[in-house]
């Protein structure tokens, strides 16, 4: 037995009040008048009487109200058996999250762990689990300690970061499992970057009883590369633009020197200086590398007490631009002028544009272009259209742009279908009402605010996506589903006479991400944290091999995986190279997370409110002070208010017969 707080006991002493209050009590007797008091001699009347106690059971039951609300604030408490039952689960969880490599925290962690195997009982079932970003389980609950004794043993610390939510999670499946009692003991570094925004994703069922093994009590000064900013590919003929994050987690500032490293080979260095708790960014322009991948770091000096995340990996790719098709009428010339213009001050540097005519277009192979643009043609061979249907169907992107020859024709020259012209003339115009800000075409833009249509050609979008629609509701863009390809239809012409869209801001913009989304530029950046997921297949490339090589060598799809060019994670740190369909290799840099940088410690306020039971703030059972325990403050609440009750009824019986105070 226990108080947690022994200071409230001082209010035993007002247990002297209701005494007091029933040994002053007086019976006032009516005065009577009498002949004479001459013959009656004075003297003082013994007040003994008057000093009895009396009304026992009522007095009683005063005093137990007051001394039952003193005991209930000291909070008392009984400690539990160290034994449990036979049928109790003992649950190790130990923590392989990134920031467990520092100094010996993951060799602390498995000597605690150790410690606790061997003091459970003999009966006991152990299991044993690894947390970060996800839950791992190393051993079968069993009452057999080797398994869980070598699982201790083999296990290292990773590049995941620790999260307290899904730890919570896992324990709460695995009490819904076991239905009956857990014991979890946890030995962790207690971070607070692993804490959840809301407490209620630590909540754990009463059946659980957590008891937490911190290896550090105190936080460590620490400086990392949070983060390194570079594409995945680089086209044009200049230097790469390297862009350097680092942060200080740390009281006092330092000075560092921040080095890049590109193919083995230093080709950049600075001296920074780091404010304290802040950050620092740093930009490198580094020379015109040669054509193919290339692999680099930045890497801080000197190192401090957590070396591992004072680098961070990066990776591009050289590689040549693409060529687009453009197809347009004869008499046509200012869209080819405004388009290429657009996709040339876009500066992605990506595709290189070509252009024809439609009686020009049966000549070429559709293979060889990234995406082709219909910029209001009236028709096309028939081959040609076969030819067009073939290349979206297998993952080709096309833009088709409807104007006055589409309009002037009653038909689309591809996809085929009827359309009508609108007959508003150059007098009125509309403006764009709504917009998919969703889709990639048309991410990070304005409504187009401003901008004006005066011919839109209405036609059926059939089962197609609206992306934007004018004041009037009529669809402008809209995607069609075509195989694993893409298919885009504008409703209007890029001549600046159906439209003034190519005389605004916006249409540089929109001409880049139409051409980045239907030439499948792979817009991946350079360095990735692990534990996010990668499409093995390229955009609009759906279900064609693709094959994924890890940062060991290790080929991480099977063949069925990697025949359908699935997404995978990143779940190591290191270089990963992805071989696709074509001959197209992209290589990717994963990283820790850098929050797993942050070594302060969870304030304890912060751990108290994961509870591990009924009842009580939980701090013995979470900082690992003494064995669990229950508290009694509910029932001697409970007495409290039962004994009220009863002094209530037993009061206003006395007063009834009495007519006075009792």
């Amino acid at each position: 037995m226990g108080l947690l707080a022994p200071w409230f006991l001082a209010g035993l002493l007002a247990l002297a009040l209701p005494v007091w209050l029933h040994l002053l009590r007086r019976r006032q007797a009516p005065p009577r008048e009498f002949a004479s008091l001459m013959l009656f001699e004075p003297r003082q009347e013994s007040s003994v009487r008057q000093r009895r106690l009396r009304y026992l059971l009522l007095l009683a039951l005063r005093c137990l109200v007051l001394a039952a609300l003193a005991l209930a604030f000291a909070r008392p408490y009984r400690q539990t058996a160290a034994a449990a039952a036979a049928d109790r689960l003992v649950v190790l969880a130990l923590d392989d999250s990134f920031s467990m490599k520092q100094g010996d925290r993951m060799a602390r962690a498995r000597k605690a762990a150790l410690g606790v195997l061997e003091r459970t009982a003999a009966g006991e079932r152990v299991q044993v689990i690894a947390f970060s970003s996800t839950v791992r389980e190393l051993s079968r609950p069993s009452r057999e300690r080797e398994p869980a004794r070598a699982a201790i043993a083999a296990l290292q610390a990773g590049e995941g970061r620790n999260c307290f939510a899904e730890l919570a999670r896992a324990l709460r499946l695995i009490a819904e499992s076991e239905r009956g009692p857990v014991q979890a003991h946890v030995f962790t570094d207690l971070q607070k970057s692993a804490m959840p925004a809301s407490f209620r994703d630590l909540e754990l069922p009463s059946s659980v009883r957590l008891e937490l093994h911190p290896v550090v009590r105190e936080n460590l000064d620490n400086w990392t590369v949070e983060a390194v900013d570079v594409p995945s590919a680089v086209y044009a003929s200049q230097g790469v633009r390297v862009q350097a994050t680092v942060a200080s987690f740390s009281s006092q500032p330092a000075r560092k020197r921040l080095h890049v490293i590109l193919d083995g080979r230093l080709v950049g260095s600075r001296e920074i200086e780091l404010p304290a708790g802040g950050r620092t960014t740093v930009e490198f322009l580094l020379p015109e590398p040669s054509h193919g991948a290339h692999r680099g770091e930045v890497r801080l000096e000197p190192p401090d007490g957590f070396s591992e995340d004072d680098r961070r990996l990066f990776a591009f790719e050289r590689r040549d631009p693409r060529q687009a098709l453009f197809l347009h009428e004869a008499r046509d010339r200012r869209s080819l002028l405004y388009f290429r213009t657009a996709l040339e001050a876009s500066g992605l540097g990506a595709f290189r544009l070509e252009s024809a005519t439609a009686e020009e277009a049966p000549g070429r192979r559709l293979a060889q272009y990234a995406f082709v643009v219909l910029s209001d043609v009236g028709s096309v061979p028939e081959e040609f259209a076969r030819a067009l249907r073939h290349y979206v169907e297998s993952g080709g992107g096309v833009l088709v742009a409807l104007g006055s020859a589409v309009a002037a024709r009653g038909q689309a020259g591809w996809p085929a279908g009827r359309v009508a012209a609108n007959a508003d003339g150059h007098e009125s115009y509309r403006t764009v009402a709504d917009m998919d800000r969703a889709h990639p075409c048309l991410a990070e833009q304005g409504l187009w605010e401003g901008v004006r249509f005066y011919r839109v050609i209405q036609t059926e979008t059939g089962a197609g996506r609206v992306l934007a629609r004018l004041s009037d509701g009529v669809p402008l863009l809209w995607e069609e589903t075509a195989g694993a390809g893409r298919l885009l239809v504008f409703a209007s012409a890029f001549d600046n006479l159906a439209n003034d869209l190519p005389l605004h801001a916006v249409f540089v913009p929109f001409v880049e991400r139409v051409a980045a989304y239907l030439g499948g530029l792979d817009e991946t950046p350079g360095s990735l944290t692990v534990g996010a997921s990668l499409s093995a297949a390229a955009r609009g490339t759906r279900g064609m091999a693709a094959e994924v090589i890890g940062p060991g060598g290790d080929r991480l799809l099977s063949l069925e995986e990697a025949a359908s060019g699935r997404s995978f994670p990143l779940g190591r740190a290191g270089y990963y190279e992805i071989r696709r369909a074509g001959g197209r290799t992209l290589t990717v840099a994963a990283n820790p997370d850098p929050r797993e940088s942050d070594l302060s410690v969870a304030p304890a306020e912060m751990v108290t409110w994961w509870r591990g039971g009924e009842g009580g703030d939980g701090r013995a059972e979470i900082l690992g002070i003494g064995p669990a325990r229950r508290e009694l403050w509910q029932p001697l609440l409970a007495l409290a208010l039962v004994a009220a009750l009863a002094e209530s009824l037993l009061a206003g019986r006395y007063l009834t017969r009495l007519g006075g105070t009792a």
